[in-house]
């Protein structure tokens, strides 16, 4: 059996923040005492090639990028990352679905309804934990996240956010999310590099990117992935869940589009809670 003192860790980056297209949120897993040892590598290789830290958007020259990136890479082969894990939201379908669908209304906290983070967020881990027995990963995991100004968005919404999920899925959720710097975090400088390359194969329409890990240096050693694309469907049937209690209209609207008359058949989600 682990050790507490040695908990399982995901590291997650979001790339994509601000497109009004694509939001892809990507990491790795991997237990403390072993990040502890990536990171140690991490900086080594950043002092080699004249680096302060790993981000993948900060690098304009493609050659250049590349070389850099399976340099890198070959740092997360090299120890005992347990997991790959990522997502990608359709941030235009969810902006069109809302506008269309969901009115302004001073219960809601329409900044949360509008925000595809705290979707990102949420299916990330909840998609982590329904497959960590698939992947031999039995306890529960502490998610650290980057970007300290997703801290506010995020943490007032996360009590709720646990107590919605089925018992299963809440006990393989560790500790209240972790915000760090991706300055001085070197997991999440991994994470970046991991969701940099999940969000260029979804642009390019290479659906089997993640899948066959078409890194073009070649992989050298397998890592256990769980990838979800997530339209405009997802967010309607995860607001109708979440607005049904307390806001039956709107639900109603959501589930008829306009011309078809006929309600969909919706799998039983767990809830969002949009109340302030």
């Amino acid at each position: 059996m682990i050790s507490s003192e040695d908990p399982l860790q995901a590291f997650v980056d979001a790339s994509g923040n601000g497109d009004p297209n694509v939001l892809v949120i990507a990491g790795y897993v991997a237990r403390a005492s072993d990040w502890a040892k990536f990171s140690e590598a991490w900086k080594q290789k950043l002092l080699e090639a004249d680096l302060r830290r790993l981000k993948m958007n900060e690098m304009t020259e493609r050659r250049q990028r590349q070389h850099i990136a399976a340099y890198f890479y070959r740092t997360i082969e090299e120890f005992k990352i347990e997991a790959a894990i990522s997502c990608v939201f359709d941030t235009a379908g969810l902006r069109r679905f809302v506008s269309t669908y969901i009115p302004d209304s001073p219960s809601l906290d329409m900044q949360a309804v509008r925000n595809p983070y705290l979707y990102a967020a949420r299916q990330i881990i909840k998609n982590l934990a329904l497959g960590q027995e698939r992947m031999g990963l039995l306890d529960p995991v502490d998610f650290i996240f980057d970007n300290e100004a997703e801290k506010a968005r995020l943490s007032p919404h996360w009590d709720w956010f646990r107590s919605s999920l089925r018992p299963e899925v809440r006990r393989l959720m560790g500790r209240d999310p972790i915000y760090q710097d991706d300055e001085t975090c070197m997991p999440l400088q991994a994470a970046d590099l991991w969701a940099w390359w999940v969000r260029k194969w979804h642009e390019e329409g290479n659906e089997d990117g993640v899948r066959q890990l078409a890194l073009p240096w070649g992989p050298k050693r397998y890592i256990k992935r769980t990838h979800w694309v997530y339209d405009e469907a997802f967010f309607r049937t995860t607001l109708y869940e979440s607005l049904l209690p307390d806001h039956p209209e709107i639900a109603r609207k959501i589930v008829t589009l306009p011309g078809e008359g006929i309600p969909m058949t919706l799998p039983d989600l767990s809830s969002l809670n949009w109340r302030r």
